[in-house]
């Protein structure tokens, strides 16, 4: 289920800005099939990449990822 929010988050920010997934990968120094597997979340994101990608997208980290910000409150 997690999965499925992470691709919807990733995937939806990135089509309202009318970016690609070449676009994205090219604002964080990542590769398009890169994009594709988080989006899918085929792979994990690494906390480095979340944090490019939420600022690639103008967003803060706790929007595009709020499941992180979540775990960080229950420390």
């Amino acid at each position: 289920m997690r999965k499925i929010r992470v691709k919807n988050r990733i995937r939806q920010y990135r089509q309202l800005l009318q970016l690609t997934q070449e676009d994205l990968a090219k604002a964080i120094g990542s590769y398009q099939i890169k994009i594709g597997r988080y989006e899918r979340a085929d792979i994990r994101t690494p906390e480095e990449i979340k944090e490019k990608i939420a600022s690639a997208l103008g967003l803060p980290l706790a929007v595009v990822f709020p499941e992180d910000e979540e775990r960080r409150r229950r420390r």
